[in-house]
């Protein structure tokens, strides 16, 4: 991914509509983990309800996902610098 990209989606983690997203998504993901074996009374509420806990975990674990993937880039960045000195 591009650097621009990156400081494209770190500038949206710090915007106050992710914050909120990110609340909405995680009160929802609590609700429905606390409801799951009362709420889904058929196999195909359960079905549904394992997507929507994995979706919602998914993107609860993309902010991390993205910041670390951008500081592993700089670091490879940063190691190949150091290898091209020495040649």
């Amino acid at each position: 991914m591009k650097e621009v990209d990156y400081n494209a989606l770190i500038d949206m983690f710090e915007s106050d509509g992710w914050t909120l997203f990110i609340k909405d998504i995680e009160e929802g993901e609590k609700a429905n983990t606390k409801g799951a074996v009362d709420g889904a009374t058929t196999n195909d509420a359960w079905q549904w309800l394992r997507g929507y806990l994995t979706c919602a975990r998914n993107t609860l674990a993309f902010e991390t996902f993205v910041r670390l993937s951008y500081e592993q880039q700089l670091k490879d960045l940063e190691d190949e610098d150091e290898y091209d000195a020495t040649l």
